[in-house]
């Protein structure tokens, strides 16, 4: 993977991703932030600076966010009084998944901040398969 300069070209980063990530078919695909994005990496996943391509590798027991496609929702389309099923793309949601991308249980906060929407009140609000999930710091 590289970083690149939008407006030179330039690449400003380089970053050596783990080809088994891409063959796994029990793997999700990892949720990005607009400052960071977790990338498939030798040995599990590596939280990467989307500006200067820094690298955190995430401890063996990380709980991070991965998408989680819906279920079409299922519409009628009338057209001339003819009435058609219409699947209509319901989106992604979110499902907790370890470092390798696999189905987890729980979430943490860096799932939450990567994935969720940021309250008022420091809390971190997630859309799952089955509602919403509040994440909140402990005092």
């Amino acid at each position: 993977m590289i970083g690149v300069e939008a407006e030179t070209g330039d690449v400003v980063w380089r970053l050596s991703l783990d080809p088994q990530a891409f063959t796994d078919p029990q793997a999700g695909g990892f949720i990005a932030t607009p400052e960071a994005l977790v990338a498939p990496t030798p040995g599990g996943a590596s939280i990467v600076a989307i500006e200067t391509g820094e690298r955190t590798t995430t401890r063996a027991e990380a709980v991070l966010a991965c998408a989680a496609p819906r279920p079409p929702l299922d519409l009628i389309w009338i057209n001339d009084g003819a009435r058609e099923p219409w699947p209509f793309n319901a989106g992604e949601g979110l499902s907790s998944c370890d470092r390798h991308g696999r189905a987890a249980h729980g979430f943490s906060s860096l799932a939450a901040r990567s994935g969720g929407l940021e309250l008022d009140n420091g809390s971190w609000a997630m859309s799952v398969d089955d509602g919403i999930v509040v994440v909140s710091p402990s005092p």
